[in-house]
């Protein structure tokens, strides 16, 4: 019988069916199901959303695999990043990574001395062909094998081979199991109950290999560990070690506690329970966007909708670069009952990888915005409660709720208001900005005719400022006017020696975290379409920049609130740890080679509502202080 039983929620499973099959998954995972037998888990990969969703599923099993199979891995930071999302709740699963690319041959020695260790290096020889373009037969692909061998042996782990494809011609699996066994191998995975039998006889020793090996340990006990011959043969101290087990009853050549075969028994994948909030940690304390991430609000799409546009608010907001005529056809009223759907999953499964990191994550209830409400000057119904960052900035201990110069968000944080009033209870600071009046005098237009934002009153949106440490940017634009600057600066000075840096010049329509994105202390990501290398702003010239790559864009179709670069709109978990567009591979191979480890998710109308990772959440607790990263 096979050792392991597997339960395979990767290749097995269609794209289209991998959130169905983890239900089965789970249900299998009981003490009935997987009463009396190693079972083990394959998961996606984890440069895939999937794989982060079966590993948040997998922590609420009632019963916990054995073993979980971690496919493509191809540096120490894939499993260092599987651990510390299983860590919280199942510390002790042992990892079994398979080397299936030419990136994973050429780190296997660092992977298999990665901490935690894994327990096996499996080949997957199918990926590996595939990827240098060879046959998938076993003389190419020796040079792959022996190099994951000798790295799994150096670090003391088990090597595993690939499954042989053929699954009626025994013979050939045959021959491989003796060439993988002669090579190193400790096991081999099976494809098909038919397959398991030859694979257990093959790594098995007969009666005869057990004789001769205690021969060999005998005569290592007469001659002192001394060289000396068996059978003509010239045998010395590692004949003896190699052969021990075997004198034992065990088996020769490798630990007796291998691992011998894996067998795809059942093809089979809700987000996984929250977790405490950490004792001791502040009630609000966040100075940065990239120390270690404690507590979060994460934004809802349910009532997002679309205001009139013939606000002209609406139009400075909304469609800035459209004409008069050219609003005309844009749809208003409720966004389309599927876009606010999927888009709300996304945000569960954002909620879920959070929490499953450790961090405390809120997800207050949408405001309805449905509802009209008026000043006495203009009347609106509300936007979207999607984007939390928009609204309110977290400076340390403080949030300061914008005076937003958009009239359908008036009452936005209002939603947000029973979890400020604990954080207030809890010792937060809390301020909010004089409420504008938004009369039509601020919103000029300029003379291409398009909306501009005007400085009748200080009015800005929380997502115009970045904050590094002791100092924050404040970008001048249609979202951010300079009386709002004014203001920020007069406030921020009661708080302490904090700077104010403007940014003029940048990008005129909305928001910062779109064009500049601060990674870790030295390293900024920047928009090459909005910011020229002579265009830097001063206090960061210093630092090494990442320029973002060219993004991917989905299909032309009506306007939408963002752009395609809203995919480089990303939150840090960490200075070594991003949330990033799972569609942009580009910008995550740009990321993983400056040292970041990507946790790719979807959010798949970002672009339309307007809100990439970073809009649709707001950090209020990071690890970080008052520093002064730019001295």
């Amino acid at each position: 019988m096979a050792d392991i039983c597997l339960v395979d929620l990767a290749d097995s499973v269609p794209p289209q069916a991998k959130a169905e099959a983890r239900s089965p998954a789970s249900a299998f995972f009981t003490d009935q199901g997987a009463a009396g037998r190693r079972c083990a888990v394959r998961i996606n990969v984890m440069s895939d959303p999937d794989g982060i969703r079966d590993l948040l599923a997998l922590r609420d099993y009632p019963v916990p695999p054995s073993i979980v199979l971690v496919p493509k891995v191809e540096s120490p930071r894939d499993v260092e990043t599987v651990a510390r999302l299983l860590r919280p709740v199942r510390p002790d699963l042992d990892l079994c990574v398979v080397i299936e690319t030419p990136r994973g041959v050429e780190n296997a020695v660092a992977i298999a001395a990665a901490s935690p260790r894994p327990r096996a290096l499996i080949f997957g020889s199918a990926d590996y062909a595939s990827a240098l373009g060879i046959p998938l037969r076993w003389g190419p692909l020796v040079q792959a094998r022996s190099r994951l061998v000798n790295a799994a042996r150096a670090a003391g782990v088990e090597a595993i081979d690939s499954p042989t494809f053929h699954l009626q011609d025994l013979s050939a699996l045959r021959r491989e199991a003796v060439l993988a066994q002669d090579l190193g191998f400790s096991g081999k995975i099976a494809l098909h109950p038919r397959q398991v039998g030859v694979i257990n006889e093959v790594f098995s020793p007969d009666a005869e290999s057990l004789e001769a090996a205690r021969r060999v340990v005998a005569a290592g006990q007469r001659s002192g560990q001394g060289i000396t011959t068996v059978d003509g043969v010239m045998v010395g101290r590692p004949f003896f070690e190699a052969s021990q087990p075997g004198a034992d009853g065990g088996i020769p050549h490798r630990r007796q506690d291998r691992i011998l075969t894996v067998t795809a028994e059942l093809t089979v994948t809700t987000p996984a329970p929250s977790l405490p909030t950490a004792s001791g940690a502040p009630a609000v304390n966040s100075w940065d966007e990239f120390t270690a991430l404690r507590e979060i609000v994460v934004g809802d799409a349910t009532h997002a909708r679309l205001p009139q546009q013939d606000d002209p608010s609406a139009w400075l907001s909304c469609f800035p670069q459209l004409t008069r005529a050219e609003l005309g056809r844009i749809a208003v009223g409720e966004m389309p009952a599927q876009v606010v759907e999927e888009t709300n999953e996304d945000l569960a499964v954002l909620c879920a990888s959070l929490r499953g990191l450790g961090v405390t994550v809120h997800q207050p209830a949408a405001v309805d915005h449905r509802v009209d409400f008026a000043s006495p000057h203009w009347r609106s119904a509300g936007f979207t409660s999607y984007c939390p960052r928009d609204l309110t900035l977290v400076v340390g201990s403080t949030l300061i709720e914008a005076p937003s110069p958009t009239r359908s968000r008036y009452f936005e944080v209002f939603g947000l208001r029973p979890l400020f009033q604990d954080y207030l209870r809890r010792g937060a600071t809390w301020l909010a900005a004089p409420r504008p009046r938004l009369t039509d005098e601020l919103y000029p237009v300029d003379p291409d005719g398009l909306p501009d934002l005007g400085d009748s009153e200080p009015v800005f949106d929380a997502a115009n400022v970045l904050r590094l440490g002791r100092d924050l940017f404040y970008q001048v634009s249609r979202s951010g006017n300079e009386l709002g600057l004014r203001w920020l600066e007069s406030v921020v000075r009661l708080l302490g020696d904090i700077r104010v840096h403007p940014l003029r010049g940048i990008y005129g329509y909305t928001h910062i975290d779109s064009t500049i994105a601060l990674l870790r202390p030295g390293l900024v990501l920047l928009n090459p379409g909005r910011i020229t290398p002579d265009g830097i702003p001063e206090p960061l010239r210093g630092w090494d920049v990442l320029w973002c790559p060219p993004l991917r864009r989905t299909a032309a179709g009506p306007p939408t609130l963002s752009e395609h670069w809203i995919s480089m709109n990303l939150l840090m978990v960490d200075e070594e740890h991003a949330i990033v567009d799972a569609d942009q591979p580009e910008l995550i191979a740009a990321l993983e080679q400056r040292g970041i480890t990507v946790l790719p998710h979807r959010l798949r109308h970002a672009q339309l509502l307007g809100g990439g990772f970073h809009c649709v959440t707001l950090d209020t607790v990071r690890a970080g202080g008052p520093e002064s990263y730019l001295d």
